[in-house]
């Protein structure tokens, strides 16, 4: 474990290294909060969480009699609504730790409080341009649903006297709110690949043991339980813990849906007794299990550790919320499959594969958002591998780290004496180290996604991960790192760019932005072979960049006065698809020798549509090239319709077709070639 001393000095690097240029104070209070969130949310402290811009931060007092001070720096919604997360920020502009007395520490949750207040009282005197109205608004708007609001106090310094006396849990509207500190002693424990996990304890959390039945695989790699869980039970699990819960892919899913389901909740209400009848009850793993196990298959659950629901988020959010709308549960329960693995090193592997296949009806994300895959694994091995060119200022060869696991960079680090640490840090520069955050900002970006990428760093990378499932994994060559790492000096440099020309906001939203501007502009054509021998960008592309910043800068501006879909919040208008759409066809003069700093080739992130259908109708149509049957054998043997009118043809008419044959036909293209490999590939 690093000292507390050096922890506070590599923290406060990478403040600095996430503000690039930009020294200002409030953008390293903004690059520390960034930082802080994405590590408590990769260690499944907190869910997503959205940071804002310092304009924001402070919110004045304006009604009559005076709300408290207030102030807030990121704030997150659970998807259901149900846990609402504030955060605070003290950032000390040093690499030294330094004490944070009691009274100051008491007084910045003081601030997350009167902010509270304020938002749930309806003080919407604040500016509509002001980031923390929307927060407030949707607050608001969420207030009949709310089910627990955690207060977050987090700083660079640390707090050395107790304040949990000062500030235990209450009641707001009928809601808990508790506090949590994560100040620099906090932080410091955090370990790399390690997460938060949820354990039940039974005998606490209902005073006696759950029945069940078991039965273990011939292989000894996993149990499996079968029980029925009392709906109180799951309401107060899901109240302490919210979507934490449920398993990352599934969380992601059901923030983008509203998972209190309307007819669960009628059946809660009206048909209590027929809800084990109806509904399709929970699939849950976990990593160990104390039970007692029986000859006769029956057994009883003591406690579990690493408890996850894989399937049922829909059922536990709702079961919660209904219990807050006082309706009678307390004869109700819900069955459940528990899988424990019974290996630890097979975890990582198992678990986000029974989360796919559980929801193999739903349109959850099953790309891998822990970065264990196999494309973040070899992304990984690549940069440990590939020496990057000299520059001529250094003189001697590096390596751009990717960072799989958040603060593992610092680990190898420590594991090092003095002498190798030394070798590391001139091999690996930590402004050259990405995560798999990083990294989906620069692809999305390149891919002409800056709506998306506004949207802030987890929700980005949901959206990344999603395309990565739906295009399959990028082939990670040497080239294809290559072109990453020149992607990833491109956006830093533009970074830098955009920082010194002092826009005053908005950096994140500009860059991304231009570089997606840049891209359509030159159809991908950026030289990204010469960003990656040179490791560093051509001044013919700074003036470019230059002058399609100060136009996104404007552009911002005057999305404020067309009117719906965009308001005068300029944060809300970048994530809209319309204020992207209308950048992007917008005319920029670009200097004349901008041209040079072009390629004859494309450089895609993914292959395109029509390539990726290609392949699986190669695949697909193999199966049935000798095939003896018609279409309407396969629309019987399936149960699903032919796309296209004819069901009398034999499939041999269309197995025998290429790709380029069968879009070439008159009302056959993409989407319905998209139907047809479906049907195919039902029929195999």
């Amino acid at each position: 474990m690093p000292t507390i001393e050096q922890y506070a000095a590599d923290l406060f690097q990478e403040v600095l290294v996430k503000c690039a240029d930009d020294a200002s104070s409030e953008a390293k209070e903004d690059a520390f909060t960034e930082y802080a969130l994405e590590q408590l949310n990769d260690h499944n402290e907190i869910d997503t969480a959205e940071v804002l811009r310092p304009a924001s931060r402070w919110v004045k007092t304006r009604t009559t009699p005076p709300l408290p001070a207030a102030k807030i720096n990121g704030w997150s919604l659970s998807g259901d609504g149900g846990m609402l997360d504030l955060f605070v920020t003290l950032f000390h502009d040093s690499g030294e730790k330094y004490s944070i007395s009691r009274n100051e520490a008491i007084k910045h949750f003081e601030l997350l409080q009167g902010f509270l207040k304020r938002a749930l009282v309806g003080d919407l005197q604040v500016s509509k341009e002001n980031d923390a109205y929307e927060v407030i608004e949707k607050i608001r708007e969420s207030s009949n649903d709310l089910l627990k609001i955690r207060l977050f106090f987090i700083a660079n310094g640390i707090v050395r006297e107790k304040i949990s006396d000062a500030l235990k849990p209450y009641k707001i509207q009928n809601v808990e709110v508790t506090h949590h500190l994560w100040d620099l002693t906090q932080l410091s424990r955090l370990k790399p690949g390690e997460v938060s996990s949820i354990n039940l304890d039974f005998h606490c959390l209902q005073k006696n043991p759950l029945p069940c039945i078991y039965t273990e695989d011939s292989s000894g790699e996993y149990k499996t339980f079968l029980a029925y869980l009392p709906a109180p039970l799951i309401g107060k699990i899901y109240n302490e813990y919210g979507q934490r819960l449920l398993e990352r892919n599934v969380r992601a899913f059901l923030s983008a849906k509203n998972p209190v389901n309307r007819g669960i909740q009628e059946t809660l209400k009206y048909e209590p007794e027929r809800f084990l009848a109806y509904n399709n009850g929970l699939c849950c793993t976990a990593a160990s299990i104390n039970a007692d196990c029986h000859s006769d298959g029956l057994g009883l659950i003591h406690s579990l550790t690493d408890f996850q629901i894989v399937n049922g988020g829909q059922t536990t959010a709702s079961i919660a919320h209904a219990i807050k709308n006082k309706i009678d549960v307390t004869n109700v329960v819900v069955q459940m499959k528990l899988t424990v693995v019974s290996k630890p090193e097979s975890i990582e592997e198992i678990v986000p594969l029974i989360s796919k296949f559980a929801n193999s009806q739903s349109k959850v994300v099953t790309a891998d958002f822990s970065a264990n895959g196999n494309f973040h694994k070899l992304l990984e091995q690549r940069s440990r591998q590939i020496w990057a060119p000299a520059q001529i200022s250094a003189g001697k060869r590096t390596h751009w780290y990717y960072e799989r696991a958040r603060g593992s960079y610092d680990v190898e680090k420590i594991k090092s004496t003095p002498s190798q640490k030394k070798i590391f840090e001139e091999d690996n520069p930590r402004y050259q180290r990405f995560t798999k955050t990083d990294l989906a900002k620069f692809e999305f970006s390149w891919m002409g996604f800056p709506d998306i990428v506004s949207k802030g760093a987890q929700k980005n990378f949901g959206a990344y991960a999603q395309i990565i499932e739906e295009n399959g994994e990028p082939e990670v060559t040497d080239e294809y790192f290559h072109h990453v790492v020149a992607r990833a000096i491109l956006f830093k440099s533009t970074e830098r760019i955009v920082s010194s020309l002092e826009f005053g906001g908005y950096r994140a939203n500009i860059v991304a932005y231009s570089i997606a501007w840049l891209a359509n502009k030159s159809q991908h054509s950026i030289n990204l072979d010469k960003i990656w021998e040179n490791q560093n960008i051509p001044h013919e592309l700074v003036k470019a960049i230059e002058l399609v910043a100060t136009a996104a800068n404007e552009h911002f501006a005057a999305c404020q006065t067309l009117g719906k879909p965009f308001g005068i919040n300029i944060g809300m208008n970048t994530r809209e698809k319309k204020c992207w759409e209308y950048f992007r066809d917008k005319h920029i003069n670009l200097p004349p020798n901008w041209v040079a700093c072009l390629s004859s080739k494309k450089y895609l992130s993914f292959k395109s549509d029509a390539e990726t259908l290609s392949a699986l109708w190669d695949d697909v149509r193999q199966h049935f090239i000798t095939s003896d049957k018609t279409i309407k054998a396969l629309e019987i043997y399936t149960g699903k319709t032919w796309p296209l009118k004819s069901t009398t043809d034999s499939v041999v008419k269309y197995a025998s077709r290429t790709y380029q044959e069968m879009v070439a036909q008159k009302g056959v293209g993409e989407k319905k070639m998209k139907s047809i490999i479906e049907f195919f590939s039902a029929a195999k």
